[in-house]
């Protein structure tokens, strides 16, 4: 049974296994036979699956996933602000096709040679996280659950290069909190750090696309009482951004990958963008919105330090840590306030994932052990 960590983050999925990471946009779109895709070379670029499972009451699905979904313009879906990922029929084909391209790569990296008509048979533990408004409601998780667990097959369609793998996966699934499993793996950086966060009362800001997570950890536990939440996220201020370069530029299509893309571009540090021939500034555009999104943000983890000041470490993590971090180290420094970072940005957005996958190692050695 292998123990997988797998963050279903609202912008992308982030997977971590032993010896491997993989993240795919969470972006879907309606698939179908199609002889214009032409061929691709990186299968992950190239996500057109058939999944069979318990979980759809109607029968398979057939899905671009993805960048390839994302290439459908108009047609891509995205999960949208308020859409929970317990109830999301989204969220499951992202996690199954994650979960089988995961086992694909990790046998192609050991050197197995996989014919376009193999089916693989793996069994899995899985530790996956929702939102901390979601974990605390009653029965949710486990419904979630129990959606996940069980028997699931994805087969990989053209034109991909692994058109004709069938993955067969047995799942074993655990659903948990989010936020504290970003906390568990900033306190596995080294025993000190551990000792230090698991004594001390430490609060998180943990922004993701859609949404901010705001939980307090005393003694290293989280205080649901104290603990709170945002519909707020990065994608929010993704999307009107987007929308005022193309207003600027004239240029409807400007970032046809949409917010994945211009997330990329930001990542990147660019300031440039070259539409028409023509070569546009848009760092005002840039600087004005990302500085209002850190701003937003920033009022929210003052107002939850003003109410709990014995607070001792305030960690802000997440994609949206990334894209923010010098707007909200500036808004800090002015404040005289003390804002915490993961050793890296880059880093940050796997948090989660890291956390998801050293509580799935331990589980599923517990569960070997109970057996």
């Amino acid at each position: 049974m292998l123990p997988v960590g797998l963050d279903l983050g609202n912008g992308a999925v982030k997977l971590v296994m032993r010896g491997l990471e993989l993240s795919i946009p969470n972006v879907t779109a309606v698939g179908s036979p199609r002889s214009d895709l032409g061929e691709r070379q990186e299968p992950l670029n190239a996500l057109d699956v058939e999944v069979v499972s318990s979980a759809f009451t109607d029968g398979a699905r057939r899905v671009f996933v993805g960048k390839l979904a994302a290439d459908q313009g108009p047609q891509a879906t995205y999960m949208q602000p308020n859409e929970k990922k317990t109830s999301s029929e989204q969220a499951i084909l992202m996690y199954l096709t994650a979960l089988a391209s995961a086992v694909v790569k990790q046998r192609e990296r050991a050197g197995e040679r996989i014919s376009s008509a193999t089916t693989i048979d793996e069994e899995l533990f899985v530790v996956s996280g929702v939102s901390l408004v979601e974990a605390l409601e009653r029965g949710v998780r486990l419904d979630f659950e129990q959606r996940l667990s069980g028997e699931h097959t994805v087969r990989f369609m053209s034109p991909s290069p692994w058109g004709g793998i069938t993955v067969r996966l047995r799942i074993t699934s655990k659903v948990v909190s989010e936020g504290h499993m970003a906390f568990l793996a900033l306190c596995q950086q080294s025993p000190e750090k551990s000792k230090e966060l698991s004594s001390s009362l430490v609060a998180v800001a943990e922004i993701g696309e859609l949404s901010t997570e705001l939980p307090v950890f005393e003694r290293g536990n989280i205080n649901a009482s104290l603990s709170d939440g945002l519909q707020y996220g990065i994608g929010t201020t993704l999307t009107s951004l987007l929308e005022d370069i193309r207003e600027q530029t004239k240029a409807r299509n400007a970032f046809p990958g949409g917010r994945m893309e211009l997330a990329k571009f930001l990542e990147d540090k660019k300031r440039e963008v070259v539409l028409f021939g023509r070569r546009h500034d848009i760092t005002e555009i840039i600087e004005r919105h990302l500085s209002a999104a850190a701003s937003h943000v920033y009022r929210e983890i003052i107002e939850v330090w003003n109410k709990i000041p014995t607070i001792e470490h305030f960690y802000v993590l997440g994609g949206g840590a990334a894209l923010l971090h010098p707007f909200l180290k500036e808004f800090a420094q002015q404040d005289g306030f003390n804002l915490e970072y993961a050793p890296t940005l880059y880093r940050s957005r796997w948090l989660n994932a890291d956390g998801m996958f050293l509580t799935a190692v331990r589980l599923a050695a517990d569960t070997v052990t109970a057996v």
